[in-house]
């Protein structure tokens, strides 16, 4: 089983590396001739842990996926209806956001965000491998193009 994307929608980037992932394993057994295909950068995790919501209301995430969190950090407010403050959600450790409730009404014990364990360090060396292997993009609407009009 994998569990990759949002729930209750198809991402064809999701759909694709699961696929890859699946013939992967299938040549690595011999049940299909194929050479295997390795990622850009891989970054393995252990472990993770969910910050859970305190008490029910409207959820407002301060953070995004891919966002690397020291513990402490504020990630998320719950309001009550009218938008005051009743609580705040911390990051229970350091690490990188990997899953964020996306549904704006939580229950007290919902599942807020998933932070898998990993230094800044780590996660900005991932970061330089991973954007040393995206073709770049040249901007026609930069200042400098503009000036030169």
């Amino acid at each position: 089983m994998l569990e990759a994307g949002t729930a209750h929608r198809f991402e064809m980037e999701a759909v694709h590396a699961g696929i890859e992932g699946v013939l992967n394993v299938m040549a690595h057994l011999g049940m299909i001739e194929r050479t295997l295909r390795q990622p850009a950068f891989r970054l393995l995790v252990r472990r993770s842990k969910w910050a859970r919501a305190e008490a029910g209301g409207l959820l407002y995430s301060l953070v995004k996926a891919g966002d690397h969190v020291k513990k402490g950090q504020n990630i998320a407010l719950i309001t009550d209806p009218l938008g005051a403050k009743t609580h705040t959600i911390e990051s229970p450790r350091t690490g990188v956001i990997v899953g964020l409730a996306l549904n704006p009404l939580v229950r007290a014990g919902d599942p807020i965000a998933n932070i898998v364990l990993c230094s800044e360090k780590k996660w900005n060396r991932a970061q330089i491998e991973q954007d040393a292997q995206d073709p770049e993009e040249e901007s026609v609407d930069d200042e400098e193009s503009l000036d030169d009009a």
